[in-house]
Parts: structure tokens; C-alpha cells; sequence
């Protein structure tokens, strides 16, 4: 969910229980988008109250809140052993289908197969960003653009590409068994080129 659609779901529900919007709900919106109009008119859009510059950390986020008067609730998820094995467990169990979507996409184009990829690799890139999993995080980034131009139609799966494709996901998968083994990030990732 982006930031706008955070903000209407926000509202929906202020709406649906018949809280009246306050000043104090606050939304962080996090951005690519390095154009200061196109930020402006966002964050005036989705009544959002800040934004960060992405790729944004735990750091900065603690910084806005403090400048806004406010404090986190919890402390840092990626220390928490229960959070980070739910992520490991339920990332694992989408690896299995996006295996089996590839092996789809081998056959030929799929584009069921190619979203259900790209939806897989996208939600491991946003979790991993959350718990501070930086390197998983920027490598599926990386393989998140690749999956974003099968998708759109720009380049269509060889039988090389479905093979490195599926080195990506084997890659991912042990660096989650590192993560749940070690409770801590294994830093050695391919640079994206090699994708």
C-alpha cells in the first residue's frame, strides 16, 4: 500500500466508525520522488503530515516522530526473534510458489505467474526494509526492478533468465535461513548487475 492509499484507508475508517478526522492523526508518507512539487502536491493530496526520502531507516523515522513530539511505541521490530521468525517462515512459504511461478513463466509468457513473482519479491523488499534487513532489502529491490520489466512487457523470460531468476529466489531463501540460524543479516549479496 503506498503512502496515498494509506491515507484514504486511513480516512475510510475515521469515517466508517465516525471519528471525526483530528489534527493528530499522523501520516508519514515514505517517497522515491526527489521532485519537491510532486512531494508537495502528494502530501497535500494524502493529508500527510511528513515525508521521508526513501531508502529511509529506523533512524530517520525515530528522528521525524521525535520532531513531530511523538515517540515510538515498540521498540526496533527487527529485534524482535518472534517478528523476524514469522517473517522468515511466511517469506520461505511464498518462495515455494514464486518457484512454481517461474517454472510457469518457462513454458512461456504468464502474466499471473509474473504478478504473483513480482507481488512475492515486493513484500520481502518492504519487510526486510522494516525489520532492517538492508542488504535482502536492496537486493530484492534489485530483482523487484527485474520483475517489474517482465511484467510490463519490456523483456520477455528466456530460459537463461528463468534460470537466474530462480538463483534469486535460491539466493533469497538462504540468506532468510541465515537470518533465522543467526539473528543477524549475511551482508554478501551480488550487485545487481549480475541479476
Amino acid at each position: 500500500m503506498n503512502g496515498l492509499e494509506s491515507s484514504k484507508k486511513i480516512r475510510g475508517l475515521e469515517k466508517q466508525y465516525g471519528i471525526a478526522p483530528r489534527n493528530e492523526t499522523k501520516i508519514i508518507m515514505a517517497t522515491a520522488l526527489h521532485d519537491v512539487r510532486t512531494v508537495f502536491h502528494a502530501l497535500n493530496k494524502a493529508q500527510a503530515t511528513a515525508f521521508l526520502p526513501k531508502p529511509c531507516d529506523a533512524a530517520s523515522i525515530r528522528k521525524l516522530l521525535a520532531g513531530m513530539g511523538m515517540r515510538p511505541r515498540t521498540k526496533d521490530v527487527g529485534c524482535d526473534p518472534v517478528i523476524v521468525e514469522e517473517f522468515v517462515l511466511e517469506s520461505s512459504e511464498s518462495l515455494d510458489q514464486a518457484i512454481d511461478d517461474v517454472l510457469l513463466l518457462e513454458q512461456g509468457p504468464n502474466q499471473e505467474a509474473i504478478d504473483r513473482l513480482f507481488r512475492v519479491i515486493h513484500t520481502i523488499k518492504g519487510t526486510a526494509g522494516m525489520l532492517a534487513f538492508r542488504a535482502l532489502s536492496d537486493f530484492a529491490h534489485e530483482f523487484e526492478n527485474v520483475c517489474s520489466e517482465i511484467r510490463c512487457g519490456k523483456c520477455v523470460p528466456d530460459k537463461e533468465m528463468t534460470d537466474n531468476i530462480l538463483y534469486c529466489l535460491d539466493l533469497i531463501q538462504s540468506k532468510l535461513e541465515f537470518i533465522k540460524e543467526n539473528h543477524r543479516e549475511d551482508n554478501d549479496f551480488p550487485s545487481g548487475e549480475s541479476i
